[in-house]
């Protein structure tokens, strides 16, 4: 089951262009403690590249990896949804995460 998933993300890889920024991203991360180095072991291959934006995002695709994972359900509320639960006195706030999403084990 993994060489299948390891062919099939293999297969997606297409039109890959450097990015010079990726290795300092992926340096700072090591530096964080929020990955380590792994032997390798031919299991399993993800995308992982940079979207453009104010900051480059580091993206990880694990799509591939959905079809062997049981995920429990859950709603997710939106602006509306969640506007319509707050009554008076309620407050809300923002809470800065820019690194929250590194406390998430995968």
């Amino acid at each position: 089951m993994a060489q299948s998933a390891t062919f099939s993300s293999l297969s997606k890889i297409k039109n890959v262009q450097p990015q010079p920024d990726l290795d300092l991203k992926i340096q700072l991360l090591l530096l964080k403690g929020a990955i380590y180095e792994v032997p390798y072991q031919p299991c399993f291959v993800s995308r992982i590249f940079l979207v453009p934006k104010s900051k480059d995002h580091l993206i990880i695709d694990l799509s591939s990896l959905n079809s062997h994972i049981l995920a429990p359900y859950f709603h997710m509320h939106n602006h509306k949804s969640l506007a319509d639960s707050l009554h008076p006195p309620a407050w809300m706030s923002t809470i800065d995460l820019q690194d929250a999403y590194l406390h998430v084990p995968i």
